[in-house]
């Protein structure tokens, strides 16, 4: 259920609150990572939101009171939304930059003991993908964990995107799921609210594929699974239980 401190932002689609920079919805239900997320982010000291939109995950980690969280979004907009509802007990938790990640991003290195980042990287371009996950690892300190969750290849819009994706892995590509134009595989059925509030660039992975990607930077994985969108009607015409990626991924102790 939708936290009641968000109730008054509008959802035009059943399940889908709609972003003010045309990249997409805050869904109003948490996937089952980012309720792992929050929940190990009650006993650390300072966590990390990337694409934080309304607050949907940031909220609850607020309300522990210990944690100092900051967080990241491109627009302003939406800071400001989540600000106001932010209480005054809380204020000295929460920090806020307005930033593209990962290109104007920077932390010192071992800072945050978690790091959240939902439905963020398929907006990430393969160009700036290995040194989006690198720069997660370095922020990190060692035994902290990487809670993500993504668009996969298997999402319902891309059922003609597949036989591409195949053949680029065939060919040799490093980052075969990049679409440059989204929309072109966008139902004609949905909802003008949702055409319209779509981007065009999207990234996408098997979730064999994005694990190797973390491995690559240095992670190990303590849980990864497919997961579908239980709250959005509006995009379950097809059988989509691999329609996203959820991952838990763990910088070592070395």
């Amino acid at each position: 259920m939708l936290d009641e401190r968000l109730q008054d932002l509008t959802q035009e689609v059943s399940g889908l609150i709609p972003t003010k920079n045309n990249r997409g919805f805050m869904m109003t239900e948490l996937s089952q990572t980012s309720k792992e997320y929050i929940a190990f982010a009650k006993d650390c000291a300072h966590v990390l939101d990337i694409g934080c939109a309304y607050g949907i995950s940031v909220l609850p980690v607020l309300d522990y009171l210990k944690p100092r969280v900051h967080v990241v979004d491109l627009c302003a907009a939406h800071i400001d939304v989540l600000r106001a509802k932010i209480g005054v007990e809380q204020l000295p938790y929460f920090s806020a930059e307005i930033a593209e990640f990962p290109v104007h991003t920077q932390f010192r290195a071992n800072t945050f003991d978690a790091i959240h980042i939902s439905h963020v990287l398929h907006f990430i371009r393969g160009e700036h993908f290995t040194y989006a996950l690198s720069e997660c690892f370095k922020w990190l300190k060692p035994d902290g964990r990487l809670f993500l969750t993504m668009s996969s290849l298997y999402f319902p819009y891309f059922i003609d995107f597949i036989p591409t994706y195949e053949e680029r892995k065939r060919q040799g590509y490093l980052f075969a799921g990049e679409i440059e134009d989204m929309r072109i595989y966008v139902p004609n059925h949905l909802p003008d609210v949702i055409k319209a509030n779509q981007p065009k660039y999207l990234h996408v992975f098997t979730k064999e594929d994005l694990e190797g990607k973390l491995f690559d930077a240095g992670f190990e994985i303590d849980q990864s699974d497919y997961f579908t969108l239980e709250d959005a009607p509006y995009l379950k015409y097809v059988n989509d239980s691999r329609a996203c990626i959820g991952i838990i991924a763990r910088k070592p102790v070395l």
